[in-house]
């Protein structure tokens, strides 16, 4: 269980990690939901929120959540709500995101890759098109978050086993290691039993539902909390930065979006309403859906699994 919790995380929009305010001030809306529709439909919906300007003459900011894996109509809806943004500000550590036909083996290039085969549903950098002129890469290079790394384990005696420990996570991702091999297990198992995959992507969409895209209150060691916060914070700045220089535009974009994980949108919110925006009404797009009784789940089945999911998420608190 413990495996499948840490293989959601990374799946749902890159790592859950929330900078807690030492004020005390209440957190943003959440960026992710579960939702039942006539207790048949499982879905996991995620926010497109509109962030409105006080001051005339400045931009329109979509904060526009997403799960980095997903069912192929989430990111044509996705593609279609971009594409008309006048300015897409996009999460990618290091290099642009490739598109599927010009990646050798998009399926398994990653650990979310490998998920999204093994669940019958598609990988976010080979479903959406990052090619028009407007999208902007917003992020860290991968030597900037090299140096990230390198600034937690100095400022903490214990940095250096949460940068083993974050090594460890990244060569998973890759699909190395040992605990890479025994994800590549799981994802051949999950292939060829119809029944565990229906059960998966249920906890699945239970589970993110109810993170609701903040890990702020996770119990984690000091040392790897320390390294989270830093890079959601570095991370946010970066897009903070390439704001400020639209901002500051005499014509600038009619309507920006910030296009990354759920995970960085509750800092992102706070940090643009201190400039002067207010939070307005959420668009929601479902990222990941089950018939529960198409794919032959019982009630009690369903009961079972919102339990346990439960008891995992209380368990990190």
């Amino acid at each position: 269980m413990k495996l499948l919790v840490s293989i959601f995380f990374l799946g749902a929009g890159g790592i859950f990690a929330q900078a807690v305010d030492p004020n005390g001030v209440s957190t943003p809306a959440p960026y992710m939901q579960v939702r039942y529709a006539d207790d048949r439909l499982a879905e996991l919906q995620i926010a497109l929120r509109k962030m409105t300007p006080e001051k005339k003459g400045q931009p329109v900011i979509w904060l526009v959540g997403v799960a980095h894996i997903g069912e192929p109509s989430y990111y044509r809806k996705l593609q279609k709500f971009l594409n008309k943004c006048d300015l897409v500000l996009y999460e990618g550590v290091g290099d642009s995101p490739r598109k599927m036909e010009e990646a050798e083996d998009p399926a398994s290039a990653s650990l979310q890759g490998d998920l999204a085969d093994a669940l019958d549903l598609v990988f976010q950098l080979n479903a959406i098109d990052y090619a028009p002129e407007h999208f902007r890469n917003s992020d860290a290079s991968m030597e900037g978050l090299k140096d990230l790394m390198e600034k937690a384990a100095r400022e903490s005696e214990a940095g250096e086993q949460a940068r083993e420990e974050m090594n460890q996570l990244i060569s998973t991702m890759q699909g190395s290691g040992l605990m890479g091999g025994l994800v590549d297990g799981l994802m051949v198992w999950l292939k060829n039993s119809p029944q565990l995959k229906n059960m998966v992507k249920l906890m699945f969409i239970e589970m993110l539902g109810n993170i609701k895209g903040d890990m702020g209150g996770a119990r984690m060691p000091p040392e790897m909390q320390k390294l989270m916060e830093l890079l959601i914070d570095e991370r946010n700045k970066i897009v903070m930065q390439d704001l400020g220089k639209e901002w500051r535009k005499p014509e600038p974009p009619g309507s920006i979006a910030v296009f990354y994980g759920a995970a960085h949108m509750h800092d992102l919110e706070d940090r643009i309403a201190e400039r002067g925006y207010r939070a307005g009404k959420d668009r929601w797009l479902t990222a990941i859906s089950l018939d529960i009784k198409e794919a032959g789940i019982r009630k009690q089945d369903v009961l079972l699994i919102r339990r346990m999911v439960k008891m995992q998420l209380d368990a990190l608190k």
